[in-house]
């Protein structure tokens, strides 16, 4: 008899269990049934998974409030020539600054791993090109920003999404957003 055989057994058992007269007794002897027979080892798993999915998640939103992020807006001159390649160049110079933290630093102190977003926003018919990263990166950013694209200007600004109604979309704002996902693995072109 193999381990996998006990499987069917189990759930046979319970279902001869379950098939009393007595809707209150064969509960209590599917309990019974199920409590010695190490079912209490599942409970224990998934209550230890909650538990320690709320302790994680308790810890990032209190390390993630002590961050420091700054809006950066980048305006490059229209007559800048610069092929995809220069973006693809500040991406991965950027790369550079990934680190993982350790397990303690993620279990005791809710230590996340830092990132940048590049957003692109239409406003008022203009295309405006945002960064918001950590403040301690901020020197970084501006220069991979200015090797690629010298004539370009970096200032601090306040975040756009301030300007935002709440509820969007309503009746006087509209909202579009997509998702790209590969259908195969990205070796395939």
């Amino acid at each position: 008899m193999t381990p996998l055989d006990f499987i069917p057994a189990f759930f046979e058992e319970i279902g001869n269990i379950a098939s009393n007269n007595d809707p209150f007794v064969g509960v209590m002897k599917m309990v019974w049934f199920f409590g010695i027979s190490g079912g209490w080892v599942l409970i224990i798993i998934v209550l230890w998974k909650g538990v320690a999915f709320w302790w994680q998640d308790y810890l990032q939103t209190k390390y993630n409030a002590k961050r420091a992020w700054v809006i950066l807006a980048i305006d490059v001159p229209r007559d800048n020539v610069q092929s995809p390649k220069a973006v693809e160049n500040i991406f991965s110079h950027l790369a550079g600054a990934h680190s993982d933290p350790d397990l303690f630093d993620t279990w005791w102190n809710g230590v996340t791993q830092d990132y940048f977003s590049f957003e692109i926003v239409g406003r008022d018919g203009e295309i405006h090109f945002y960064v918001r990263t950590l403040r301690k990166f901020r020197d970084l950013v501006e220069a991979q920003i200015y090797s690629q694209y010298p004539q370009a200007e970096i200032k601090e600004v306040e975040d756009y999404t301030k300007s935002l109604p709440y509820d969007v979309p309503n009746k006087n704002w509209d909202l579009w957003g997509a998702r790209l996902k590969l259908d195969k693995d990205e070796v395939y072109p």
